[in-house]
């Protein structure tokens, strides 16, 4: 949805740069050289403390309030009775319930559980099952569906979409799930623990991390212009106006890429923010971009 406004992104880069490169040619050197020297340096230093910090910021406030929400999604999930559901609807000739789900996956003597699914159902059916891979297929979506429904109301929506995104892509996160809420032998905070870190850690730290650079950023930003303005009229270059405005323009270059920056890190908070579904705040829209797609494909980078 919204993938067809995808042009805003390039329409904002070629904007924001035309802008910012516009106004500092028009001040001159004298007035921007300041500013945009301290835009560069607060842009470092808001890099290196939003990489460090990220991580500490995540265990001591957001880690506890995940696990505690995934605890309650595995409560309130019930992914035995989704399985046997599943199975059910493909008519294979016999019935089986949530139970019998349960006593199979709680046996813990297979190699994957959605292979002992399919032998399960094809024993039963006496080999009416048909391609494993086909079965196996039907067990993600029922999978997603299911947790991913529990979820909805629990967990912020970057955790919901990381949460599909690697389950579509990386099926042994579906197999460390079902395998943890399986396992009588831990606890329930345990097993919530566990699933945290397979799909909602690494999101939550990103949008941390994004924050802490936006924050650290911005108070950085102000101190550089407060800076600039206190300096510009004390400085003194003995130039031309045309070379006032030529080397305005240099380090107007230096001021576009910060604001390129921006750009593209608050975009990306809207994009994990609204787990894709915002508007056009989406990898589908920002993939069908010419220069903006440049900037997001590089975020590691600019973080």
């Amino acid at each position: 949805m919204g993938s067809q406004f995808w042009w805003i992104f390039d329409a904002l880069v070629i904007l924001v740069a035309g802008y910012v490169l516009y106004t500092n040619i028009k001040r001159g050197m004298t007035k921007v050289m300041v500013l945009s020297i301290g835009y560069i340096i607060a842009t470092f230093l808001a890099s290196v403390i939003a990489a460090f910090g990220a991580q500490p910021v995540y265990e001591s406030v957001a880690q506890n309030s995940n696990v505690s929400a995934v605890e309650a999604v595995n409560e309130h999930v019930n992914l035995s009775d989704a399985f046997a559901e599943m199975i059910n609807s493909q008519d294979y000739g016999f019935h089986c319930t949530g139970k019998d789900i349960s006593s199979l996956l709680e046996k813990k003597d297979y190699v994957q559980f959605d292979h002992a699914l399919y032998e399960f159902a094809d024993r039963k059916s006496n080999g009416t099952v048909g391609d494993e891979g086909d079965f196996r297929v039907l067990v993600k979506k029922t999978f997603i569906q299911a947790y991913g429904e529990a979820m909805g109301d629990k967990l912020p929506r970057y955790a919901q979409t990381s949460f599909e995104t690697q389950v579509n892509t990386n099926s042994e996160v579906m197999r460390g799930i079902v395998s943890a809420l399986y396992d009588r032998s831990r606890t329930t905070r345990e097993t919530a623990e566990e699933i945290e870190t397979l799909f909602a850690e690494e999101a939550t730290v990103e949008v941390l991390r994004i924050f802490i650079y936006l924050i650290i950023l911005s108070v950085l930003m102000v101190i550089a212009a407060v800076i600039n303005s206190v300096l510009q009229n004390r400085m003194f270059f003995n130039l031309t106006a045309a070379k006032e405005r030529f080397y305005g323009g240099l380090f107007g270059l230096l001021e576009v890429g910060v604001m390129l920056i921006l750009l593209t890190l608050l975009v990306r908070l809207l994009v994990l923010l609204g787990g894709g579904k915002m508007f056009c705040f989406s990898d589908e829209a920002i993939n069908k971009t010419f220069l903006f797609k440049f900037l997001y494909g590089h975020l590691s980078a600019l973080l």
